[in-house]
């Protein structure tokens, strides 16, 4: 009985071992981060990082004479951008990418603002094939150039 019961806290043990690897995200599905967080996208070259949140948004049970918005400031394979979001999901392109920032949750209350770790920021990415193919043949050509 007490061999049945170590063999079964060891198969426990194992089961719970954290998985330390880099997160990441498919591309053209909605996926969550919050600040300070880096995601690896789904084909392994670039990494999305959200460095912190700027929260100007009318507080719930205010009225207020505007809306504000929250502006994310991100990293997409170390280029800095920021997207500001009011009602509605805001994009941009960057890098090859068609970046779309489709909320930022919790919105602030009369009684407080939320701290930048309670912050969940989600995105939907996607590759922008028209974008990438002139990208990577400038880059190819810059390289090419070089050689001679």
């Amino acid at each position: 009985m007490r061999t049945w019961i170590l063999l079964l806290a060891a198969i426990l043990l194992l089961g719970c071992k954290s998985s330390s690897g880099p997160l990441s995200a498919k591309l053209g599905q909605e996926f969550s981060m919050k600040v300070g967080q880096q995601i690896t996208l789904e084909d392994g070259w670039d990494v999305l990082s959200v460095e912190s949140v700027e929260d100007s948004r009318c507080p719930v049970g205010l009225m207020c004479f505007m809306a504000g918005s929250a502006r994310v400031s991100c990293k997409l394979s170390e280029v800095p951008f920021a997207l500001s979001i009011y009602n509605q999901a805001v994009d941009t392109l960057l890098c090859g990418y068609h970046v779309e920032l489709t909320s930022v949750e919790p919105w602030p209350t009369i009684q407080q603002t939320p701290a930048q770790e309670d912050y969940v920021i989600k995105f939907i990415v996607t590759r922008d094939y028209r974008m990438w193919k002139r990208t990577t043949a400038l880059t190819m050509a810059s390289h090419v150039r070089g050689l001679k």
